[in-house]
């Protein structure tokens, strides 16, 4: 028999079946699973089938679902949207069902990934969606369903969660200072919230401005104080990176930090601000390296009179010493708080961690500081966390 020649090209290659040889079995795990396939009900063949055609369809639906409705988002843009200008468009279900449920925005329109009408409405499948269309309906907000590639573009590919809501930019009102209100024997008022309002200065990432919300919910602050330039702004990704609390806790602006600590120091206010010390300075005056001048703090490079810092766990609230309520100032990401604003402070207060390894001493071979301080959302947190158990002591 004449030898036979079998020529391939890059991309092509012949089979065994085709040259008279048997194929051999696949793997263990590779029968397994086709025995697993083999043996899937049709139902869920079925079912998997219908949600490939439905996202070919949603594909292919999204240009037909802009031609027939209004683009939703972005007010004024253009003049195709039937909403004010400065429409923002909030994500998220967390976030959406907070703000229809504070109603401190106005809502123009809720938009639903029409999917989740195939995984229905209760609480189990829709993942609270039942309880988010009610907050809807009883807001009397209009609900659109539309593609989820529709969402996926309007929310620039963010985590919306099959939601999305057309809604004004959240109140900011302007503040020039804060005045104590009175709180019962109990420490506590009538919407159980600490007499303790977060000022924060100059902090510019949105992420950081949600972070914060959060915390200042969850331990019961009373407000939030944005200065009115330099710093972050309520953002629909703020709103998100909070998880629905900034639609709930109050928040305000001022112009002037500085004038704003000392208009609400005069009105019976204690201000503590978060700052990062240069070292321990002991009874005598000695610092880690060198001598601080007497009565002085040194903070960041700088010397500050008449200001001490201490440790978290050396502050005390709540008790007939101190009971003030309390501003509680913390600063931007990379410079703190500035000094102008930390010579205003009755307090300063650091959050002490590890020396060998935030002072870059113990073995990182770089010999300066490497890192000194947390993050500022992750500072809010702990702080928090220590005045909301020093005034809950104070009920006790």
């Amino acid at each position: 028999m004449a030898a036979v020649t079998v020529v391939a090209s890059s991309r092509e290659a012949f089979l065994p079946s085709q040259l008279g040889h048997r194929t051999p079995d696949p793997s263990p795990p590779l029968r397994a699973f086709r025995r697993q396939h083999d043996a899937r009900p049709a139902g869920v063949q079925r079912r998997r089938s219908q949600q490939r055609r439905k996202e070919d369809d949603d594909a292919r639906g999204s240009a037909r679902w802009r031609e027939e409705d209004s683009h939703p988002g972005g007010g004024g843009g253009g003049g195709d949207s039937p909403f004010p200008a400065g429409t923002e468009l909030l994500y998220g279900r967390n976030v959406v069902y907070a703000a229809l449920r504070a109603r401190r925005r106005t809502a123009y329109e809720l938009l639903v990934q029409d999917s989740l009408r195939y995984s229905g409405t209760s609480a189990e499948s829709g993942g609270g969606l039942v309880d988010l269309l009610g907050a809807a309906e009883e807001a009397d907000v209009a609900v659109r369903w539309c593609p989820r590639v529709v969402l996926n573009d309007l929310t620039g590919d963010r985590a919306h969660q099959g939601v999305a809501l057309c809604a004004s930019p959240l109140p900011l009102p302007a503040i020039p200072w804060l005045t104590p209100q009175p709180h019962d024997d109990s420490g506590t008022t009538q919407t159980q919230t600490m007499p303790l309002h977060i000022v924060l200065d100059q902090v510019a990432d949105v992420g950081n401005l949600g972070s914060i919300c959060r915390s200042a919910y969850f331990f019961g602050a009373s407000s939030v104080v944005l200065q009115s330039s330099s710093s972050a702004r309520p953002t629909p990704a703020a709103s998100k990176a909070s998880a629905g609390a900034m639609e709930l806790i109050q928040l305000t602006q001022t112009e002037n930090i500085g004038r704003f600590l000392q208009q609400s120091q005069a009105r019976g206010f204690r201000l503590i601000g978060a700052a990062v010390s240069e070292g321990e300075t002991d009874s005598e005056g000695e610092k880690d390296g060198g001598r601080s001048d007497e009565g002085r703090t040194r903070v960041d490079g700088g010397l500050l009179p008449g200001v001490s810092v201490v440790g978290v766990d050396e502050v005390s609230w709540g008790k007939l010493d101190d009971s003030r309520p309390v501003l509680l100032v913390l600063g931007n990401e990379g410079s703190g708080v500035r000094r102008s604003v930390l010579g205003c402070c009755d307090t300063l207060v650091e959050i002490r961690g590890a020396p060998l390894l935030h002072r870059g001493d113990g073995g990182g071979g770089g010999g300066g500081v490497l890192l000194d301080s947390l993050n500022v959302g992750v500072a809010c947190g702990i702080l928090l966390h220590h005045l909301h158990a020093q005034w809950t002591k104070r009920t006790e």
